[in-house]
């Protein structure tokens, strides 16, 4: 026999219910992981010219954080609607 055949039926609904909990705090956690992987905020140097990029999720956005050859850029909104498509680790924006 096996213990829950001898528990109470209130403990097998609940190990029932900690069963469904886990399974889902499972899925929550790899769904936290891999959005953190795919986290590309910050900044990040321009592949062509002497600037820097700021990168920000929260706004979907990507700014000029820096440039050494025009001043006046910085703060200028370069892509915006910044969001991840269905492939997670790619990503697509709108040209402003």
């Amino acid at each position: 026999m096996s213990v829950l055949q001898d528990s109470p039926a209130w403990v097998s609904g609940l190990i029932i219910v900690l069963s469904v909990f886990s399974s889902i705090l499972v899925v929550s956690i790899f769904s936290v992981q891999a959005k953190s992987e795919c986290d590309i905020s910050g900044v990040w140097n321009h592949s062509a010219k002497p600037a820097e990029l700021l990168i920000d999720l929260n706004k979907s956005e990507i700014t000029v954080y820096s440039h050494d050859n025009n001043k006046k850029a910085l703060g200028l909104v370069v892509l915006k609607a910044l969001k991840p498509t269905s492939n997670a680790t790619l990503w697509t924006a709108q040209d402003v």
